[in-house]
């Protein structure tokens, strides 16, 4: 027996989804320009990334989650109208301080009686961004969501860090979640975080355990023989790796038992874009066939908060998944963190 998941009227759920990528795309042949001998050939094969999205510098984050807010309400299964809270899933935001959630209020003319906020996860952010949204929407303290992931991925990876540069990319999302019109059900939760790997996901200057400083814009060789940027982002991919391969499938496993289906119940896994073996190396873990374990990341690359949403807007408008069938999302990365959840079309 498969457990229906929140179908009723007046359930949380999604109403729609959308996104949002910059005009620059890059394939490997052009940015191999910049870096003479680099086999991007070898990186292709090996991490799955063969074009990916820039935005243009003078683009804030802002900017970028109001294009795919915009896009969402032109789509014409929602609107403005009614949205009462924002929740920003953003590392990259324009600045430390005010939030990019309050930017984005005023650049959409939403009213100052929306409530706003970010949140600062990544590759989990957006399962938990959905949680949220359904707590708040349950619990009666907003009625319309607007969830915006939006990430300048490129901006703080280094240039002479050349696997991130080859691998990440830009990119923003919009999803409304309300207990009017959804269109997907929202199911029960795995959420969790091992602080211990906090600095694995890291850009570790400009807060206040190390304040920017001349030595910050220095570069260092780590414990590992690696060339460190203390201003831009660092990603430990060995630890990465190990924990998510680890982490990923046990959420999923988790997610399916508290929404009381098998794993066969499923139609399609979407997980967190990182890279060609982590997402392999997940699906095998979990069983499924590679029919049921989609990708994008060879046209889009890795990003980041982002790479759930997008694949999801794309499955839903190319796959036109039928009534009852179960979606599950899985995100893991910088704390570390993990979060995965089981969704029902309407």
């Amino acid at each position: 027996m498969v457990k229906t998941i929140g179908t009723s009227a007046g359930t949380p759920g999604i109403v729609d989804i959308a996104y949002y990528l910059p005009e620059r795309l890059v394939t490997n042949e052009e940015l191999s320009l910049g870096y003479p001998g680099w086999n991007y050939k070898r990186f292709a094969s090996v991490v799955g990334v063969s074009t990916r999205y820039i935005e243009d510098d003078a683009v804030p984050t802002s900017e970028m989650s109001a294009r795919a807010a915009n896009n969402l309400f032109g789509q014409g299964r929602t609107s403005k109208d009614g949205i009462d809270f924002i929740v920003q899933i953003v590392q990259t935001g324009d600045y430390i301080i005010p939030p990019t959630a309050c930017i984005l209020q005023e650049k959409l003319g939403l009213p100052t009686s929306c409530g706003a906020f970010d949140v600062n996860l990544g590759c989990s952010g957006y399962v938990y961004g959905l949680a949220m949204a359904k707590a708040f929407v349950a619990s009666g303290i907003a009625q319309k969501v607007l969830i915006v992931t939006a990430e300048k991925n490129c901006f703080w990876t280094h240039h002479d860090d050349v696997g991130a540069h080859f691998l990440m990319s830009d990119a923003a999302t919009a999803t409304v979640v309300s207990n009017e019109n959804a269109a997907i059900a929202i199911g029960e939760f795995d959420l969790g975080t091992d602080g211990s790997g906090a600095g694995n996901v890291i850009i570790p200057a400009g807060g206040t355990a190390m304040p920017y400083s001349e030595r910050t814009k220095e570069p260092y060789t780590d414990a590992f023989g690696e060339t460190r940027y203390p201003e831009y982002a660092y990603m430990n991919g060995t630890e990465v790796y190990n924990f998510t391969t680890l982490v990923g499938p046990e959420s999923i496993k988790r997610a399916c038992e508290k929404n009381e289906i098998r794993m066969d119940d499923v139609a399609f896994f979407i997980s967190h874009q990182a890279s060609k073996a982590v997402i392999k190396n997940v699906q095998l873990k979990v069983g499924a066939d590679s029919s049921r374990w989609p990708s994008n990341l060879e046209r889009v690359g890795n990003t980041g908060g982002s790479s759930i949403p997008l694949l999801l807007a794309e499955i839903l408008r190319d796959k036109k998944p039928s009534a009852g069938a179960k979606i599950v999302l899985s995100g893991f990365g910088a704390g570390l963190s993990w979060a995965s959840v089981v969704l029902s079309v309407n």
